[in-house]
């Protein structure tokens, strides 16, 4: 299992990753990267030439390259990215298998009354788009976020929650539970509880495809500290996959 060793910020344009991801790296002593501004300084070119000589595709095969080549560094770093990081599968493995992820969360009307739209020519001609950003990608920041912290009206008080869960991290784990056909879903509430009580990303899948089991096995790779299978779904209470969740823990 790779070690996850760097900090990802990830949410809405405007949510305050650039500015909390700087002061989080300046007091846990780490290099802070934010991969907008790395874009910008490997292409020679703003995010708004990129977006106009490229379109927004030619803009994520740069993003995913810049991405994956600071997550594959060694050293242990905080890294902000840009909102739409995550409408690339491969992107939320790429930070998955390389740190841990937290998400910002802001309200859109928030990021609104501070928002400069220089540098972000998704907004650049209505501003209001925000709020159809927020709820197309509302489910992939979900999917990828080990912790959300909310950044309110109060920074000082969103950097504190940041650093308190930049110190427990050591003790963070992901699982994923894959269920064949024919799953009773009853009973998994409490492998979330557990799962939420014990600081475990739980994320279930279920299937009745063979090929869909197979694709998500390999998926997980280094990004999750377990699997837990059940191919035929035969056990239909959750005793078994909790005692299977604790000797995961116990690895």
């Amino acid at each position: 299992m790779r070690q996850r060793v760097h900090i990802i910020l990830i949410g809405l344009t405007g949510s305050g990753k650039t500015t909390l991801g700087a002061e989080l790296a300046k007091r846990l002593g780490r290099p802070f990267f934010d991969i907008d501004s790395e874009i910008v300084r490997v292409t020679g070119q703003s995010v708004d030439a990129l977006f106009a000589t490229r379109g927004e595709q030619g803009f994520r095969i740069i993003e995913a390259k810049v991405l994956k080549q600071h997550c594959s560094n060694e050293n242990p770093s905080v890294i902000a990215t840009g909102g739409g990081v995550v409408l690339d599968q491969q992107n939320i493995r790429t930070m998955r298998c390389s740190g841990n992820i937290i998400r910002i969360l802001r309200k859109p009307e928030l990021i609104l009354s501070t928002l400069d739209v220089e540098g972000r020519p998704l907004l650049a001609k209505n501003p209001e788009k925000i709020h159809g950003m927020a709820r197309e990608r509302e489910r992939f920041y979900r999917q990828a976020a080990d912790f959300s912290v909310q950044n309110e009206d109060i920074p000082l008080k969103t950097l504190e929650e940041m650093m308190m869960i930049s110190e427990s991290i050591g003790l963070h784990r992901r699982i994923m539970i894959i269920n064949g056909p024919n799953l009773n879903r009853l009973g998994t509430r409490e492998l979330e509880n557990l799962a939420k009580a014990l600081s475990v990303k739980l994320e279930i899948r279920q299937s009745n495809h063979e090929g869909d089991l197979v694709d998500w096995i390999q998926e997980a790779g280094d990004s999750f500290d377990g699997i837990l299978i059940n191919p035929a779904a035969y056990m239909h209470t959750s005793i078994a996959l909790l005692d299977g969740m604790v000797s995961i823990l116990r690895e």
